[in-house]
């Protein structure tokens, strides 16, 4: 996975992601001398090269990031676009290596329900995918997906900077 400067500053970072078929998912990190901002961050990868205390599933990001310069530790920010685990997967872990700001939109609660309790969030939609005339082996496919994500999010980001829409930064 590679890092490109798309314009002074800014570097589009590819992140891995290997699930469903999906390679990879764009992040985005915006440098700053008072502190860089991270647009989304991927999924939990572990790292076999890695130092095992370091796995925590955030090395794959930390590399990218180490190629545009930066760090866990300039990091002032961590801007989720949404909150598919894609996009927000480890947020919870650059928070907690970082001590970024982790800023999301209000509508964003469903989704963390939705992580918080996953076997329930399979239910619902087993129940609303039936009621659409969905049954069997289809039904079950298309409503359990969820459990096939949420190993690759070790935990549950919370906002600190909760968005509206139309702030600037």
């Amino acid at each position: 996975m590679s890092v490109h400067e798309v314009a002074s500053g800014v570097f589009r970072l590819v992140l891995p992601l290997g699930i469903h078929g999906i390679p990879s998912v764009n992040g985005y990190l915006l440098a700053d001398d008072d502190g860089d901002t991270l647009v989304d961050c991927g999924i939990a990868l572990d790292d076999p090269a890695a130092d095992e205390r370091d796995n925590d599933g955030t090395v794959p990001l930390a590399r990218q990031l180490q190629q545009c310069g930066s760090s866990f530790a300039r990091l002032r920010r961590l801007v989720i676009t949404h909150a598919h685990i894609d996009h927000f997967g480890v947020a919870g872990e650059v928070v907690r290596r970082s001590d970024a700001d982790l800023w999301m939109h209000a509508s964003t609660d469903l989704d963390l329900g939705k992580y918080e309790e996953p076997g329930i969030a399979v239910d619902r939609r087993a129940h609303m995918l039936a009621d659409h005339g969905l049954y069997g082996e289809t039904l079950e496919e298309a409503s359990s997906g969820l459990r096939d994500w949420m190993p690759v999010m070790p935990s549950i980001g919370r906002p600190s900077h909760v968005v509206h829409g139309g702030e600037t930064f």
